[in-house]
């Protein structure tokens, strides 16, 4: 699903037309512009699952909320703007 989302936004960039992302996605992308909002204006819900055998696992338990959490503030950037500011290093460079 993942290489489906990248290749649709990759189309997009390099302009071969409109398309319909996530806007958590595309928001993050500044050359990317939304049209039309109120036309393209569905939800989707996101789960975040683990198996029951390693939930009383302390470790396993806190890198799921660690990962809950992160994605949440992925999505809506008033909940925690450090997290959702954080972007994927450009090509040729590298994170820390």
């Amino acid at each position: 699903m993942l290489r489906r989302i990248l290749a649709q936004l990759a189309l997009i960039r390099c302009g071969a037309g409109i398309g319909v992302c996530q806007t958590a996605f595309a928001k993050r992308d500044p050359a990317l512009a939304r049209v039309l909002p109120k036309a393209f204006a569905g939800r989707l819900d996101m789960w975040v699952t683990m198996h029951e055998d390693p939930r009383g696992s302390p470790r396993c338990r806190a890198a799921f909320e660690a990962l809950a959490e992160g994605l949440g503030a992925y999505v809506d950037e008033r909940r925690a703007p450090a997290i959702a500011r954080l972007r994927r290093p450009r090509r040729g460079t590298r994170s820390a």
